[in-house]
């Protein structure tokens, strides 16, 4: 499809109602409209508000886009999935965008301009109504619902958007069998994900999450698993089988130490290397993500010129992995213009590079840590491998502190 393009700067916040009527749906994710689908150039919010007879909001859940971190593009939105899904009850809410202004317009079609907004209802599951509304106050000061009502259509702005589904996601057959004295557990499982087998002979005790604890942490041998018990004494006993995300196949908060990540300097000048420790720039972070104590910088103070270095994980051993996530908190602090940096994953054994690096962004400055994600090359998959980090600067002597990385891990996709 075209992209769609902003016809207003309007920086606070701009919101449609809609109703839930009879059955709940789970909203997924939250977007931002993103004017010419080329990237955003203002950090903006999405914002989902809950209101009650008296149109009084209260914020269920938000979501920022930032021009350094902006999610991912579909049509002309840009799109975050939630750590969890959300779940709308039968009742009123409103869907807010915020921060457009200079630079990222917003779309307005109760004015000139095309229609921005193909709109999925869900067979009548949602119903948007009222004429929009703005206000609210915008990015960096106290926000609320916005309280000024337009003069409509109900989807009036390119803002704010969702993603929402009308079913759960189907469930994970499981059947429990006797045999002798004990009890066969079998569950169809998947890679990645970890099981907890939760027992109770009160079935009216509830959340179930709290039931005791049978067997835990059981990791997914997919298409099956397989466990036995003792069969309990009870005449009556109940069971759930909980199904959570594992641990990752790698992590590595830099805390304990180098480890066995290896540094490389590939230029001859030597003005720069990846350090290990606490940043001490002049400009950028002044410590690990979250406030920890390290980091890997290229440099721990101020990078130097001419520079061309590598950062070198442990092995990761994917070769069970059909998917894989890689995702590090980020800090970028250069010129933006001529230095650059990028990722390889290439094999343990040999260094041999599998598939196109993947090119980090240094034209952006960032004001504090930022999480980054991106998906595996599919030819690292199924094999052990290293990634690289690499940063390469020009011959431009900037009182900069370059990259910084922290909190590296690898997981399941």
């Amino acid at each position: 499809p075209v992209p769609g393009v902003g016809t207003q700067d309007f920086s606070e916040g701009l919101g449609h109602d809609f109703l839930v009527s009879d059955e709940a749906n789970e909203v997924t994710a939250l977007g931002v409209f993103d004017s010419g689908a080329d990237g955003l150039n203002r950090e903006l919010t999405s914002e989902l508000w809950v209101r009650d007879d008296n149109d009084v909001g209260t914020l269920l859940v938000s979501a920022s886009f930032t021009m350094g971190t902006p999610g991912l593009l579909h049509n002309s939105n840009r799109i975050k999935s939630l750590p969890t899904p959300l779940v709308l009850e039968p009742g009123a809410y409103t869907i807010v965008g915020r921060g457009y202004g200079a630079g990222e317009p917003n779309g307005n079609t109760g004015g000139p301009g095309p229609d921005l907004k193909p709109i999925n209802d869900g067979g009548g599951r949602i119903e948007f109504v009222g004429g929009a509304r703005w206000g609210g106050g915008g990015i960096g000061g106290a926000v609320g619902l916005p309280q000024n009502l337009d003069a409509g259509p109900p989807v009036r702005y390119a803002a704010g958007t969702f993603a929402y589904r009308t079913e759960p996601p189907p469930k994970l057959a499981w059947q429990i069998s006797s045999s002798g004295d004990d009890l066969i557990f079998e569950w169809e499982s998947r890679l990645g994900k970890v099981y907890d087998i939760l027992s109770n002979t009160d079935l009216s005790d509830s959340p179930v999450e709290g039931w005791p604890l049978l067997r835990g942490d059981i990791p997914g041998t997919p298409p099956w698993n397989v466990e036995t018990s003792l069969r309990p004494p009870d005449d009556e006993r109940y069971f759930v089988l909980v199904e959570r995300d594992g641990p990752p196949l790698f992590e590595d908060n830099f805390e304990s130490g180098e480890g066995e990540w290896v540094s490389e300097v590939g230029d001859p000048n030597g003005n720069t290397n990846w350090e290990l420790g606490t940043p001490a720039g002049t400009t950028g972070p002044d410590s690990g993500a979250d406030g920890s104590a390290n980091a890997w910088c290229t440099n721990l103070g101020v990078f130097g010129p001419d520079s061309d270095i590598t950062l070198r994980s442990p092995a990761i051993d994917l070769s069970a992995a059909p998917g894989a996530v890689l995702a590090f908190d980020i800090f970028r602090d250069a010129d933006g213009f001529a230095d650059t940096a990028s990722i390889c994953f290439v094999r343990a054994d040999d260094q041999g590079q599998l598939g196109a690096p993947l090119i980090i962004d240094m034209t952006f400055l960032d004001p504090d840590w930022e999480n980054q994600t991106f998906p595996v090359p599919a030819e690292a998959l199924g094999q052990v491998i290293q990634i690289e980090f690499k940063f390469v600067s020009d011959n431009s002597a900037d009182a900069f502190s370059g990259l910084s990385i922290d909190n590296v891990s690898v997981g399941f996709d």
